[in-house]
């Protein structure tokens, strides 16, 4: 897709997606509309996200109402309401529709349901995909930055945030692990906390506005606030290892749960990998990861010894090395190295 810069990088993936209702019906009526809109302002990229492509994935574990639109951070929303240029609003109103601008989010109303454009950089990047949407290819958020975007605004404990959380922890565990890791720890724990110290409130407001979730959901929702805080909490690493071997790293995590996962990661897909895993932005490490990330590039690209090139345990980096210096590690230009991969144990 072209289109403004900061644009979306996606990767082919999965069957045709059908949406949930009445999320559905709504971008079926809006979805040309919002496209030729677009268009006239000059952004050819959009990525849908929220909990109805969760839903859609899940095979609709919920119903869902609303569709968010994810839009690159260079988008001039405002630009939508120059009836000069755009026809946006008159295509809205003529639809049903109310729009109202917020900022960086665009919401056109429809009654209970809403379309939100939000301008924005996702997070983590470059997990963008493309699927068939409803007959139609389109880019679309991945599970890890849908479930980021809800741990954002985690300490709202809303309803549906919290049992698509829940529910990640059994429908895919991994992209709950990347989402959960890659915002700095103690605001996951805060999040975990603050949602088993407000569960009766969860419960309340989910029965009044959670709707088509299994039976035996429903008949959970007592517990959810306390289930949900115990899943978040068990997905944090409590380990996190990078090695290099020759050309390639090997990244290996340990979660609260005890779950292992080791990547291989080629050369060339270090700097898109570094990211992608949810290990820059917000994690607050105390580590200079970009720093670390353009050495462990240049490794692989150099070769040599095994080596170490990051460790963390429970969100703080006990060793670390860039091309300037190090952390509890021999100094980069060292010809002995201090460690082989496989050295560090769990």
């Amino acid at each position: 897709m072209g289109g403004e810069s900061g644009g979306y990088r996606a990767v082919s993936a999965g069957a045709e997606l059908r949406l949930p209702e009445p999320a559905r019906g709504l971008w079926l009526r809006t979805r040309d509309a919002i496209r030729t809109s677009l268009d006239e302002i000059g952004i050819s990229e959009y990525a849908i996200g929220g909990g109805t492509i969760l839903a859609a994935r899940w095979k609709h574990h919920r119903a869902s109402d609303d569709i968010d639109l994810a839009l690159p951070p260079s988008a001039r929303l405002d630009r939508l309401d120059d009836r000069r240029t755009c026809g946006f609003r008159k295509r809205m109103e003529r639809l049903g529709g109310n729009p109202e601008r917020h900022g960086i989010v665009y919401r056109i109303a429809f009654g209970e349901q809403g379309i939100d454009l939000w301008a924005h950089r996702v997070e983590p990047p470059g997990r963008e995909r493309r699927e068939r949407v409803e007959g139609d290819e389109e880019t679309t958020l991945s599970t890890e930055q849908v479930l980021w975007g809800k741990l954002s605004r985690g300490l709202d404990g809303l309803p549906r945030d919290v049992y698509d959380v829940a529910r990640a922890a059994e429908l895919d565990p991994e992209a709950l692990e990347v989402a959960a890791n890659a915002h700095a720890r103690r605001t996951t724990e805060q999040i975990a906390l603050h949602w088993f110290a407000t569960e009766r409130t969860i419960e309340r407001q989910a029965r009044g506005r959670l709707r088509g979730i299994p039976a035996g959901e429903q008949e959970q929702l007592g517990t959810l606030g306390s289930r949900a805080s115990e899943r978040l909490l068990y997905a944090l690493y409590d380990e996190l290892v990078i090695e290099r071997s020759g050309n390639r790293l090997r990244m290996t995590t340990r979660t609260a749960a005890g779950t292992r996962r080791t990547r291989t990661i080629d050369r060339d897909e270090v700097p898109a990998a570094w990211g992608r895993l949810g290990l820059l932005g917000q994690r607050e490490t105390r580590a200079p990861m970009e720093d670390v990330a353009a050495y462990a590039e240049a490794a692989c690209r150099r070769g040599g010894p095994p080596e170490l090139i990051y460790r963390e345990v429970k969100g703080r980096a006990d060793a670390w090395r860039t091309a300037t210096g190090s952390r509890n590690l021999l100094p980069a230009s060292s010809d002995t190295q201090d460690c082989r991969p496989g050295d560090i144990e769990f």
